[in-house]
């Protein structure tokens, strides 16, 4: 077989940018709530499925079955399956952590109150095993033992404390209740493509690494983007990375700051004081070289991937997802 063949899998994108992939998630969307629209809670998750978004985890299991030459058409259910089940989770979230807003836009449970908003989760779990029902067992199992994780995941954030913390914990909390998603949407990607066992292995490296790196610099973002506004990590007193690498590093002042913070509860000024120490301590550089290094794994996970157009497009999520990176395609 010739290295012309290799450009290119059998089957033809109907979009040729991860613009117009995500058009055509949102569409396939809209048609599934359409088909739903007779739920009473209908209102709800069309409000939850049909808001702003990047649609990272739907556009990895496309893409996943795009790089083994699958019927990336035939995936779209999948697709909207791990989105849904990706959904349920932040509705649950927002819901625990009792957030009023997220990225800007009012949550389920401040428009239609907690228990609304439970079963709405409950109600996008079920759509999620519904969508994937189809696609075997293999994948189902996959999905459930994903939510298994996210749930797990999300616990051990809960009930983690800065003084006992360590890095390598930070790690297994974020595998759980972030990267395991990516890495799921990967692998079921690909095996709805009918990838080989080396392609869906690296396929799913690739989604655990760029979700490692995805949930830093998320981390990063909540501290510093903030403005005038609390830091969510620092209301919610989840020890992230930056905080970590701050803690153990920074000078007896910031440490006792933190320690009365992640106690009593943190000022406005004092979550500012934080932002300014987290940068001349080193700790943003220090979060920024282990996003390089994920994402580094995840370009070395996609050597066993053969076509060029594939690895490109998913390349280009690290832009989309995880911006001034830089890197190119082994």
């Amino acid at each position: 077989m010739g290295d012309e063949m290799l450009e290119k899998p059998a089957n033809a994108l109907p979009t040729a940018d991860i613009l117009g992939l995500r058009s055509l998630v949102n569409r396939h969307m809209k048609g599934l709530l359409s088909s739903i629209g007779h739920l009473s809670l209908s209102p709800q998750l069309d409000y939850c499925l049909l808001s702003p978004g990047k649609r990272l985890r739907p556009l990895i299991v496309l893409l996943s079955t795009y790089a083994v030459g699958g019927d990336l058409e035939k995936s779209l259910p999948l697709a909207l399956s791990i989105e849904a089940l990706h959904t349920a989770t932040l509705v649950h979230d927002d819901a625990i952590d009792r957030d009023q807003d997220r990225r800007g836009v009012p949550t389920v449970h401040t428009r239609w109150g907690v228990g609304d908003a439970i079963l709405v989760g409950d109600s996008l779990i079920s759509l999620s095993i519904s969508l994937a029902a189809d696609y075997g067992r293999e994948i189902v199992k996959i999905i459930a033992n994903t939510g298994l994780e996210l749930s797990d995941g999300e616990h051990a954030e809960a009930s983690s404390q800065l003084k006992i913390s360590t890095e390598n914990q930070y790690y297994a909390r974020i595998r759980g209740k972030s990267a395991a998603l990516f890495r799921a949407a990967a692998r079921v990607g690909a095996l709805a493509g009918g990838g080989n066992g080396r392609e869906v292995d690296a396929l799913g490296e690739f989604g655990e690494r760029f979700g490692l790196a995805y949930q830093i610099r998320d981390d990063i973002q909540d501290l510093m983007e903030k403005g005038s506004e609390m830091p969510r990590d620092l209301r919610n007193k989840v020890p992230t990375l930056p905080i970590l690498h701050l803690y153990r590093n920074g000078d007896a002042g910031v440490r006792r700051l933190l320690d009365r913070g992640f106690t009593e509860g943190f000022s406005i000024a004092e979550a500012r004081q934080i932002v300014v120490e987290l940068e001349s301590s080193g700790s943003i550089l220090y979060c920024e070289q282990k996003i390089e290094e994920n994402l580094g794994a995840a370009l070395r996970a996609l050597a066993e991937i053969r076509f060029a157009k594939a690895k490109n497009l998913l390349t280009e999520l690290f832009e989309v997802a995880i911006p001034h990176v830089g890197m190119q395609p082994p």
